[in-house]
């Protein structure tokens, strides 16, 4: 992918731009947000339907979503330079922070790993004791 010249500006008619109303409009957008999804996560899936297109899901604004960059299946794994494209709507604005975020959920992923290893750990050595205990039984 590279930049547009400079000076140059993408052009996208809003009646084909996916942007969060328009993803609510959408059949899958309006079942989302029945079942309580916020606006972000309604626009973030809504754009991953629409790459595909299967049937009523997303066909509304697939020309947008498979005119995206496809190195990555949804956009907050896009490059800089493919993020930078987005700035100005409320796809991009609904990316922002989102690194932030998966540092936050990284963190918290691997302190649930180190209590889940220290429990293993000492289930271990409790196991370890019980045996200890039944021998020194069995023999005393």
């Amino acid at each position: 992918m590279r930049d547009l010249p400079r000076g140059f500006t993408l052009l996208v008619p809003q009646r084909r731009a996916l942007g969060a109303a328009r993803a609510g409009s959408t059949q899958l957008g309006a079942a989302l947000a029945a079942a309580g999804v916020g606006g972000e996560g309604v626009l973030l899936a809504v754009l991953a339907a629409a790459r595909y297109a299967d049937g009523a899901v997303g066909r509304e604004v697939h020309g947008y979503a498979a005119s995206l960059p496809e190195e990555a299946p949804d956009a907050g794994s896009w490059g800089a330079a493919s993020q930078r494209l987005l700035e100005g709507t409320d796809l991009g604005g609904a990316l922002e922070g989102a690194e932030e975020e998966l540092q936050v959920l990284l963190v918290l992923l691997v302190l649930v790993l180190l209590v889940l290893l220290v429990l293993l750990v000492l289930l271990v050595l409790l196991v370890l004791l019980v045996l200890m205990v039944l021998t020194c039984s069995c023999f005393c």
